[in-house]
């Protein structure tokens, strides 16, 4: 289940329960819709529980496309930022603990 908050300044998607092939195409197609906006988008899994493949591959797909405009919320103690961590994602996609953290970063702004 996807959760999308558009502001004047960023974009919040929000992912709970999982991120698998069902939802990962919801989240592409959010993203889709976000991506011609001129604002940081967020993508939070703060409140999500499982990531498997296809929704790792839309989050790398995503993160080609945007660059550092995407962040994402990954929670340390969470499954997901375990698998992140485990498939060497943390490097690339480099998560923040909450959405206020990844919006702090300047360079988003």
């Amino acid at each position: 289940m996807l959760h999308v908050q558009n502001s004047p300044e960023f974009s919040v998607i929000t992912v709970r329960e999982a991120l698998d092939v069902e939802s990962a195409q919801a989240l592409t197609g959010a993203i889709a819709n976000a991506e011609s906006l001129p604002w940081p988008i967020v993508v939070s899994l703060a409140d999500c529980k499982y990531c498997d493949s296809s929704g790792l591959r839309a989050l790398m797909q995503t993160k080609a496309l945007l660059g550092d405009r995407l962040s994402v919320v990954a929670p340390l103690g969470r499954s997901v930022r375990r698998t992140f961590e485990i498939t060497g994602l943390v490097r690339t996609l480099s998560p923040f603990e909450s959405i206020a953290d990844a919006l702090a970063v300047p360079a988003l702004r």
